[in-house]
């Protein structure tokens, strides 16, 4: 990586890092990202090379020291079955998602597949 991509991953950490922390919360639930796992999956060579650049380590710890100098605290849970698991009624079932549209087979409920997952990570990080 160049060093003005270098430079723009880390500005553009610092923002998401500093927007975040201003939220009105106390308590940020992060998932347990494991980026080498997802570099194994057959995303295609480019897909491979944009993961390599990303930096979830640095924007974890961009959020973590910018959460402690707010007194606010930063948890991380595991991600499994989030993305199939209904935020509303808590079945969990691989058919409730389709591409980006969750569709939950036991109440109904619709909603994007990255919000649902987003909110069962919020649920257990309480």
């Amino acid at each position: 990586m160049s060093g003005r991509e270098r430079r723009f991953v880390l500005d553009t950490n610092h923002v998401i890092s500093k927007k975040m922390v201003e939220l009105p919360f106390d308590v940020f639930a992060l998932e347990e990202l494991e980026t080498s796992k997802m570099r194994k999956k057959k995303n295609g060579r480019r897909f491979n090379k944009m993961l390599g650049s990303w930096s979830p380590y640095q924007l974890e710890q961009f959020i973590e020291y910018k959460a402690n100098d707010r007194k606010k605290s930063v948890v991380y849970v595991n991600p499994k079955y989030t993305s199939q698991k209904c935020s509303s009624c808590g079945y969990i079932n691989r058919n409730n998602r389709h591409g980006s549209e969750f569709h939950c087979l036991n109440c109904n409920f619709e909603l994007h597949a990255d919000l649902n997952a987003s909110r069962n990570i919020g649920i257990l990080g309480k």
